[in-house]
């Protein structure tokens, strides 16, 4: 064989495997669109999903007014909701899966549950799961407290030894504590009731939560004479749509287009205000420097 014939061979295999690679990355072979493996088949999470024909988010037990489960099993609150909207804007149906928000992101990479509505985003999360770069709302890291003696107006009051703040675990309500009071000790509890139980006891100094969840844990034990104080500098807490890492991002593109949408009108605002408003909380209540 010649070299030029050896040349024309070479390069029609080598045209041969670039074609076939085009025409797989496209999914026009290896089984047409549906074909090939579920990790590297182009839109495989959405499709995925779309196939199921549902849409199953994470809800959480004792997180009202985000999450609300009714006598009947049925859940609503702003937060659910907000999934339910989205679920419906991708004419899928909504279906809750009870989870913690410690376990979002691990359900989320077990395939248990497909989106989890309301967290905030933190690096160590961002390093195996995505998030809406469009935020659902943007809320405000807080503590509840039960003394006027311990108005901290400002985060680095916290940032001392003696001071003693509770937070949930798996929650991002640590962040601005790391930031500015790295001092403080804190205690974490597993659920929002247990940390409040331990402020009631004395065993906290302060709670720390986001403003909304703030306020109603506030309206919720009157006789706890608790009130919420959002300390200076401002940190805002921006709650996104999480979905389990995809290489080829159509779902989290799809949420995201949802959920800029959902924010834009006003929707989820809407939704928020109207839960708060069933547990006695207004816009008035809201403080005048942390405007949702």
């Amino acid at each position: 064989m010649d070299k030029a014939t050896r040349v024309k061979r070479l390069v029609a295999g080598a045209s041969i495997v670039m074609v076939a690679s085009l025409l797989g990355a496209c999914g026009l072979i290896g089984g047409g669109r549906g074909g090939g493996s579920e990790s590297g088949e182009t839109n495989s999470s959405l499709a995925r999903i779309q196939k199921s024909g549902e849409l199953r988010y994470g809800v959480i037990v004792g997180e009202e007014p985000g999450f609300i489960r009714a006598d009947d099993g049925e859940w609503t609150g702003y937060l659910a909701d907000t999934a339910q909207l989205i679920a419906k804007q991708l004419d899928l149906k909504p279906v809750p899966v009870e989870t913690t928000w410690g376990n979002m992101a691990l359900d989320l990479q077990a395939n248990k549950i497909d989106i989890a509505v309301g967290a905030q985003p933190t690096g160590e999360r961002a390093l195996v799961v995505d998030y809406t770069t469009h935020p659902l709302y943007t809320n405000y890291f807080s503590i509840i407290v039960t003394s006027d003696q311990f108005d901290r107006a400002n985060w680095t009051e916290l940032n001392t030894d003696g001071v003693t703040v509770g937070v949930q675990t798996g929650d991002s309500t640590i962040q601005p504590l790391k930031q500015f009071a790295p001092a403080a000790k804190t205690l974490d509890f597993d659920s929002r009731d247990k940390n409040l139980l331990a402020l009631e006891a004395g065993h906290v100094d302060a709670s720390a939560n986001t403003l909304l969840n703030a306020l109603m844990a506030s309206k919720s034990r009157t006789d706890m004479n608790a009130h919420v104080v959002v300390p200076e500098p401002l940190v805002a807490a921006p709650s996104a749509a999480m979905v389990a890492r995809s290489t080829d991002q159509a779902f989290l593109k799809a949420v995201d287009a949802v959920v800029w949408n959902l924010n834009s009108s006003g929707q989820i605002r809407s939704a928020i205000l109207e839960h708060l408003k069933t547990y006695g909380i207004t816009e008035a209540d809201l403080p005048m420097n942390a405007t949702l």
